[in-house]
């Protein structure tokens, strides 16, 4: 067997858990000698025979591959970054074909990913750009004429050149003529993630003579466009949110594991075409939709099992079609999913449930940009353009103690009149916006019933001081993915629920003091401890309760950093 494996871009740590494994029990490993970090190499077993390709061509390479099959040896060939991305995978992978021998990739850190990081910049900013293009300049490896430089700088997306490190001048001077303006933000990446790592900020117009002037000539990535000039310690700012995209979007208080679910009916030819659009724009934003027929399907069945388990509901048809279903099943504006009609044109999307915790007034607005329609938003604070504190609590992951509150400080904001949103803990008063900043980390035998884990949960956070309001995730070890009871506690506790492997809760323990251990625990599931990793690994900065351990349940409790934000409208 041979493992294609990325090696990531340069740091050892970089590595995937599944490639350092893949490293560890290699027989054979085949490595760019130029590229990879040699520090990997130091993880290979005793007997591990090591080959430098580098000084190697394509039929040598492939020798060695067919050699180790026959003497029934894993080998792994270790490429740079990740070995999709100009890493000549493809025809050593025809050629073990050819051959019968099988193969798998295990993917790694690109070097684009690792530049991206180490300027603490986003690729794909709203309003700037969504698209990535990932391109060379054609040198000894030709480049197909319609992937020009000149016509890949009139896309104006974000852009990262591959292997043109040494051809600034050319670079630049095609950049300019396909239209980048000189003073089009850029960088210059010098082994990103290395320890000698170099970052030089530069513009379209100065990229060559920078270069020049720090002796780049290889082993660099070119990164342009606008959203580079955002890079750590930049003072420019954009008004532009992702926050459709971002993890509150998921209806804040009802975050869980598998996203945003949407649902879909139609009732006409016209509703159908709409909702088949409609299901593929979704897809693109990473949201899972299912499509139903108002003509094959007995709406109110329909309706109520979506109700149940989706985030949002379309109704592509009559807004009176939508009301008359869901009028049964409304029960709480904190548990309601969003609900949005339109009609079969898309000329107007109407929330008509759930518009600011629910996100239906986000998504409706969302649609009708997709469709050139407008998005019909009647609540108040919309119209007037007012603060709106149960949007402010979805868009910050803040739950809300008091829904009747709510509507009151809403109702006096609207009213004109004085409120105060005090961030203070000595104000008790009114109501409270809980952070959902608190991770519970929790184990449990077999069988245990959510009865059980809660009563545990609830008096370890009345000790602390803590709201169950404010639980964000329930994390465990994937032994317990199925685990029934602990499913519905982080039901019950409108959390998300998050499973890690026993590799991945050892990572996350690494350099951690005073954590439990357990020789027990670690023959059951794999790791010597569940509830206190399980809490670091879904990403607590710290720990307010190491494991305590109840009637076959342990449980931990950690905190994560919490930060508002404030949109200036």
């Amino acid at each position: 067997m041979v493992h294609f494996v990325g090696a990531g871009p340069g740091a050892p740590d970089l590595i995937t858990l599944r490639g350092a494994k893949a490293i560890r029990n290699a027989d054979v490993v085949i490595y760019a000698g130029s590229l990879v970090n040699p520090e990997l190499l130091n993880e290979t077993k005793p007997g591990c025979k090591v080959h430098d390709s580098s000084f190697l061509t394509l039929k040598e390479t492939i020798s060695l591959m067919q050699e180790a099959e026959r003497e029934g040896k894993e080998t792994v060939r270790l490429h740079t970054g990740d070995p999709s991305l100009y890493g000549a995978v493809r025809e050593q992978m025809e050629e073990l074909e050819k051959l019968g021998i099988p193969y798998d990739v295990t993917p790694g850190v690109s070097s684009c990913l690792a530049a991206a990081a180490s300027l603490g910049m986003e690729y794909t900013l709203p309003g700037i750009t969504q698209t990535l293009v990932l391109s060379r300049i054609d040198g000894r490896t030709p480049v197909p004429e319609a992937e020009s430089i000149e016509k890949l700088a009139g896309l104006h997306a974000s852009m990262v050149f591959f292997l043109s490190a040494g051809q600034t001048e050319r670079l630049q001077e095609r950049l300019l003529r396909g239209g980048c303006p000189e003073d089009t933000p850029a960088a210059i990446v010098k082994r990103a993630s290395w320890p000698d790592e170099e970052t030089i900020l530069c513009t379209v117009g100065s990229l060559h003579r920078k270069a020049q002037e720090h002796g780049i000539r290889k082993t660099a990535l070119i990164l342009v466009g606008e959203a580079v000039s955002r890079h750590k310690g930049s003072i420019a700012e954009t008004n532009a949110r992702s926050r459709l995209y971002a993890p509150d979007f998921r209806t804040g208080l009802r975050d869980e594991a598998s996203g945003v679910r949407v649902h879909i009916i139609s009732f006409t030819d016209r509703g159908d075409a709409l909702a088949e659009g409609l299901r593929e724009a979704l897809r693109l934003k990473g949201m899972e939709a299912d499509l139903a027929s108002g003509r094959e399907v007995p709406l109110q069945e329909w309706t109520n099992a979506c109700f149940k388990t989706s985030h949002t509901l379309f109704f592509i048809g009559a807004a009176g079609i939508a009301v008359r279903a869901i009028a049964p099943l409304i029960r709480d504006k904190a548990t309601d999913p969003a609900v949005i009609a339109a009609d079969e044109e898309g000329r107007y999307w109407i929330p008509i449930l759930s518009g600011h915790l629910g996100g239906a007034n986000e998504m409706a607005r969302m649609a009708a940009g997709l469709t050139g329609g407008e998005a019909v938003v009647t609540t108040a604070t919309d119209v007037r353009k007012r603060f709106a504190v149960d949007e402010f609590a979805r868009d910050n992951r803040l739950s809300i103690s008091s829904l009747d509150g709510a509507k009151a400080f809403t109702a006096s904001l609207l009213a004109g009149h004085g409120v105060k949103l005090i961030i203070s803990p000595e104000e008790m008063g009114g109501f409270h916006l809980i952070p959902r900043s608190i991770i519970l980390g929790v184990g449990c035998r077999r069988g245990k019933k959510k009865e059980e884990i809660l009563d545990l949960i609830y008096r370890k956070l009345n000790e602390l001081g803590l709201s169950p309001h404010a639980v964000a995730i329930l994390a465990t070890v994937d032994a317990k993915k199925d685990e029934t009871g602990l499913i519905e506690s982080a039901r019950e506790l409108m959390a998300k629920f998050m499973t890690f492997t026993p590799e991945e809760l050892t990572e996350a323990g690494k350099g951690v003091e005073g954590l439990a251990s357990s020789p027990r625990v670690k023959e059951a599931v794999g790791t010597d401890n569940v509830c206190e990793k399980a809490a670091l690994a879904a990403g607590a900065e710290r720990l307010l309760l190491y494991r305590t351990a109840e009637n076959g349940i342990t449980l931990a409790v950690g905190i994560a950093e919490t930060r508002l934000r404030f949109n200036e409208t």
